[in-house]
C-alpha cells in the first residue's frame, strides 16, 4: 500500500496509473475508445478507489481524460466499480471486462528478454527483434 500526504488530484491519478501497470489493480475493465475502468482497493492512503482513464496515442495517461472516486472502503469502491460496469454493459461500452490491454506497455523496443516459461531451455535466451 502507498501512503501519501494531501496529494493533488493529478498525482493521485499518476499514482493510481503506475499501480495500474505494475498489475495491483484489483479489477480491471476496458471500455470503448481506448478507456479503461480499474478498481483499487486499500492500495493509496488507505483508501480505495475506481479510476476511470483513458490512454495516449503512446499508450501513455492521458491525464485530461482521467478521474477517479475515492471510498474509505472496499465494499463501497466495489459496490460503484460493479454499477459502472453494469452501466458501461448497458450501454454498449464494456469491452472486456477483465482487461490486461495496454498494461505494462511503457517502451517495448530492444531484444526481446525470454524466461524460464518460454520455449528454451535457456531461461536468459536474448532474441533480437
Amino acid at each position: 500500500m502507498l501512503i501519501a500526504m494531501e496529494m493533488s488530484e493529478q498525482q493521485i491519478a499518476t499514482q493510481l496509473w503506475e499501480l495500474e501497470n505494475n498489475e495491483e489493480a484489483d479489477r480491471r475493465a476496458e471500455l470503448t475508445g481506448s478507456q479503461f475502468l480499474s478498481l483499487f482497493t486499500d492500495k493509496l492512503n488507505d483508501r480505495s478507489y475506481v479510476f476511470r482513464h483513458g490512454v495516449d496515442e503512446t499508450g501513455g495517461l492521458d491525464l485530461a481524460d482521467a478521474e477517479f472516486w475515492e471510498y474509505e472502503t472496499g465494499d463501497e469502491a466495489e459496490r460503484v466499480y460493479a454499477q459502472l460496469l453494469r452501466q458501461a454493459v448497458r450501454s454498449g461500452r464494456l469491452v472486456d471486462p477483465d482487461s490486461d490491454s495496454e498494461l505494462g506497455d511503457f517502451e517495448t523496443t530492444g531484444p526481446e528478454l525470454r524466461g524460464t516459461a518460454s520455449d528454451t531451455d535457456d531461461p536468459l535466451v536474448v532474441e533480437e527483434p
